[in-house]
């Protein structure tokens, strides 16, 4: 299992990508802060902000590439930023509520 970290544009695009992720079955639930701050290094060189929002859900590792695929489809060109991190301890009967990785078809 994994924490996806999905870094949107704004609050509607973590909606809609929270709609889709939990509609479809592809993470348990999600949770979303709103807003977060973001700091880095703009291509001048200069240091920027910006507030963005965060979506965070967990599902199995073999999905990563599913969501990110449907993602890109969805987004393309304003694709959020998207990482999962590992969980190491959780209630993993929760785990079973998601597809079997046999059953997973890339989209």
């Amino acid at each position: 299992m994994v924490l996806l970290h999905i870094i949107c544009n704004d609050r509607q695009q973590a909606d809609e990508i929270a709609d889709l992720l939990v509609s479809e079955n592809l993470v348990l639930s999600t949770v979303t802060f709103n807003p977060i701050s973001v700091v880095q290094k703009e291509r001048s060189g200069r240091i920027g902000r910006t507030e963005q929002t965060m979506l965070m859900g967990r599902t199995r590792s073999v999905l990563f590439n599913t969501v990110e695929a449907r993602l890109q489809e969805a987004y393309g060109l304003n694709m959020p930023v998207i990482y999962s991190v590992p969980i190491v301890n959780m209630n993993w009967q929760d785990a079973n509520i998601l597809p079997e990785p046999s059953v997973i078809t890339e989209s």
